[in-house]
């Protein structure tokens, strides 16, 4: 079990709200944030990059940027992910782990952007928060997918955020990390036990570098900062 608390991934006016009525006779499930183009986004909590990528097959959403919150938990367990539409740069990669307020990219105007809402024709952030509330984990994997048909997932982002609903307790999450520079004194040892008997012991091996020993290793493999997405 552990803690997530969520923050906005810009820090721009909300433009468009979630639940809102589009002109083409969708409902709007997410927030849009007036960013200007190249605006940084941020990575709302830590954990896994699930997509990232221009979507093919469905380009609404442009370039875009999902991360699994509760990467430990199994298939059928509760899964919160959050989304970052019509981006203009993409950051970071599937199966990058990724710590809160990580750049992920930048804003944009690609997809469908200037196309619906108040937000039509100008470069801006759209930004989902997806609860599968036990129903299990999403396959973001298929061609063409956003999750479309799992807008029943889609949820009002606002209880999430750290200064509404500061204790979301939930399985699966993954440890607090430090970003790199930070003092070694600072950085907790991370030890993961998986249903699959996969072991993992992950240690800063100094200020720059970190190092992964996997079960049945002899030696600790070494990552740069800069290779680790921030871990």
């Amino acid at each position: 079990m552990g803690e997530l608390k969520f923050k906005e991934p810009v820090t721009d006016e909300i433009r468009d709200v979630f639940g809102s009525d589009r002109k083409n006779g969708r409902t709007h499930y997410g927030i849009d944030y007036a960013s200007d183009e190249g605006t940084e986004v941020e990575a709302s909590e830590r954990g896994m990059v699930v997509r990232s990528s221009f979507v093919p097959g469905n380009p609404n959403y442009g370039f875009t940027v999902i991360i699994d919150h509760t990467p430990d938990a199994g298939a059928d367990e509760r899964h919160i992910y959050t989304l970052y539409a019509h981006l203009s740069v993409l950051n970071v990669s599937y199966g990058d782990m990724v710590s809160k307020g990580h750049a992920i990219g930048s804003s944009g105007n690609t997809g469908t952007s200037s196309f619906y809402g108040n937000t039509g024709g100008q470069s801006h952030l759209h930004f989902e928060m997806i609860d599968t509330q036990g129903s299990g984990k999403m396959d973001w994997n298929r061609e063409g997918s956003t999750g479309y048909n799992g807008h029943v997932n889609r949820v009002k982002p606002d209880g999430y955020f750290e200064d509404t609903n500061p204790n979301l307790e939930v399985n699966g999450t993954v440890g607090d990390q430090p970003l790199c520079g930070q003092p070694m004194e600072s950085f907790l040892d991370r030890i993961d036990f998986k249903l699959d008997d996969v072991f993992r012991l992950q240690v800063l091996v100094d200020g720059n570098n970190v190092g992964y020993l996997g079960k049945g290793n002899d030696t600790i493999e070494t990552k740069t900062c800069s290779d680790s997405k921030g871990f």
